[in-house]
């Protein structure tokens, strides 16, 4: 019989739809390599051998001259189906650690990083100032970046900045994964001195305040974030410049924090990188949060400022005077999609539904036909099953496929 074909769809090297011997009167035909029937020889005539089952071999044909000897049964067919089943794995670091890669991961399909934000500047009395608000952490938002399977990685955590009673609110830490940095957030100016917002990812709000006590907004770091705003100081009420945050610049009227970005990396839209309002002097506008985690800036006489939220990486909101301080900044965080390599197979050796994993896209297939019986007496070998078999075949994640196995 003709020999089969190999395929190493299951992991295992195997032959598949082999032909079935001839039979003869004196010599037995040999089977197809691939499971494929011995047929039966000689006269009395040994017994003809049927082919492998679920290998789609012919069976082998009947020896002798007599039609009373049967050939060997067809085996039957299967179908093999070898998908990539995963979800990708979602890691969520927010604190500073060591992270093992998994065995088969290639690459991190997709990541967050952001870093902490900026604490909120205070205000003073002497001189009267509103503090600005802090500029969120930077957000670096991407796909494909290379790692090693079963290799460990240091992810840092960028902390919140303090809030300041002094010059200008804590400057947010980094974070990082290898050479994807996120910088931390500037810090807001705070009144008792002249001093401009702090640059980092997003730049930090300028102080505001009557005569010449207003500042500039720290300027931010393209394409991590935005400045921020300047101090209001024109005319009363004044205000803190709003904290720049990752999706837009801090505001000078009003102080509100500019808005960070959407991300749905965990499957859920989330905000990150929301910069922090500027205090406010009544009856001025409270300096409003941006959204992503900023914090709302203090308004005199007595709403205090809010800190920017952890692990959104949020700029704390500015104080307001007399001698009140701003909002500390939101630690970063760090979310990595990670697809491994590794894969599975279904394997049909009967009719059945096949159910197509949530996550996977395509499939390789073997199918085979049941093989052929063997002939009677000095029969031929029996014929194999059809073979097919492909590769990267789309497929709908979800959906249910009809699978059909023919008998030998």
């Amino acid at each position: 019989g003709g020999d089969g074909i190999t395929s190493s769809i299951t992991g295992v090297s195997a032959t598949f739809a082999a032909g079935g011997g001839g039979g003869g009167n004196t010599n037995a035909g040999a089977g197809g390599n691939g499971g494929g029937g011995i047929a039966g020889g000689g006269n009395p005539a040994t017994a003809a051998v049927s082919g492998a089952v679920n290998l789609g071999s012919g069976g082998g044909g009947a020896g002798g001259f007599s039609t009373a000897f049967p050939g060997g049964d067809g085996g039957s067919g299967a179908v093999y189906i070898r998908y990539n089943p995963t979800i990708p794995s979602i890691y969520t670091v927010t604190t500073s650690r060591i992270i093992q890669m998994p065995l088969d991961a290639k690459s991190i399909e997709d990541y967050l990083i952001v870093g902490g934000g900026g604490g909120g500047g205070a205000g003073t009395n002497s001189p009267t100032a509103y503090g600005g608000g802090g500029g969120a952490g930077g957000v670096r938002i991407g796909s494909g970046f290379p790692i090693v399977g079963g290799a460990s990685y240091l992810v840092e955590i960028g902390a919140g900045g303090t809030a300041d009673t002094d010059t200008r609110g804590g400057q947010g830490g980094n974070s990082s994964l290898g050479d994807l940095v996120a910088l931390g957030g500037g810090g807001g100016a705070s009144g008792g001195e002249t001093i401009n917002g702090g640059p980092g990812g997003s730049g930090g709000g300028g102080q505001g305040g009557p005569g010449t006590k207003q500042s500039t907004g720290g300027q931010g770091f393209s394409p991590q974030g935005f400045s921020g705003g300047d101090g209001l100081g024109s005319s009363a009420p004044h205000n803190g410049g709003g904290g720049g945050g990752a999706g837009e610049a801090g505001a000078t009227s009003a102080g509100a924090g500019g808005d960070g970005l959407a991300s749905s990396i965990t499957g859920s839209s989330v905000d990150y990188g929301g910069g922090g309002g500027g205090g406010a002097e009544a009856p001025g506008t409270t300096g409003a949060a941006g959204d992503g985690g900023g914090g709302t800036g203090g308004k005199a006489p007595s709403t205090a400022a809010q800190a920017g939220t952890a692990n959104l990486g949020g700029g704390g909101g500015g104080g307001y005077a007399p001698n009140v301080t701003g909002g500390a900044g939101g630690s970063g965080v760090a979310i990595l999609k990670i697809r491994t390599s590794g894969t599975e197979v279904t394997t049909f050796t009967n009719s059945g539904v096949w159910n197509a994993p949530v996550g996977a896209t395509s499939m390789d297939y073997l199918i085979v036909a049941g093989g052929g019986a063997g002939g009677k007496g000095q029969g031929g070998g029996g014929g194999a099953g059809g073979f097919r078999a492909a590769t990267g075949v789309p497929i709908v994640p979800g959906a249910q496929y009809t699978v059909l196995i023919g008998s030998g």
